[in-house]
């Protein structure tokens, strides 16, 4: 479409009308592979952190619960708004509930596994490449935006590791 638009064979008008109606489309994925994906990446970063098999299980857990809060967020605006707290939030309350109860496993890596699939890293990359360039109002709009995603991530992660703390004492042995 870009493509022909830069040809002039399409007009601006009706690309504007094909880009409405390609947004309105279905995924090409169906939902369960994309949660299949979710507990993947979650259970392939953990590995990569070396974490015990017991932690990788519970991060792809983990990870489908991540899944589920973002589904849940397409159809609820204020979820939408604080999808990356609320989803590293929860994930950090579970694991380290779980980590209580289970009393091993170290579920600060649990936690951050679970929503890696969140962290914004090609904005962040992007960000600061655009800026390397000179693109500066560019690479600082996207690296400033990518890097409050991140920051709200790790605040969400950080207040519900801390409040399990507080109410159960450490979540690691």
């Amino acid at each position: 479409l870009a493509d022909q638009m830069r040809t002039g064979a399409v007009p601006v008008d009706d690309a504007n009308q094909r880009l409405d109606e390609i947004e309105t489309l279905r995924p090409h994925y169906n939902q369960a592979v994309v949660g299949v994906a979710h507990a993947a990446c979650g259970a392939g970063f953990a590995v990569i952190l070396s974490a015990a098999w017991q932690d990788v299980g519970l991060a792809a857990a983990l990870s489908i619960v991540v899944f589920l809060l973002v589904r849940a967020s397409s159809s609820s605006e204020w979820l939408r708004s604080r999808i990356n707290v609320v989803a590293s939030f929860v994930a950090a309350v579970l694991a380290s509930v779980v980590g209580v109860i289970v009393g091993s496993g170290n579920s600060y890596i649990v936690a951050l596994c679970a929503f890696v699939v969140l962290i914004p890293g090609l904005g962040l990359t992007l960000g600061v490449y655009e800026l390397a360039l000179g693109h500066t109002l560019l690479g600082w709009n996207r690296f400033i935006s990518s890097s409050m995603v991140t920051i709200g991530l790790f605040a969400g992660a950080s207040i519900g590791a801390m409040a399990v703390r507080a109410v159960f004492g450490s979540a690691d042995i």
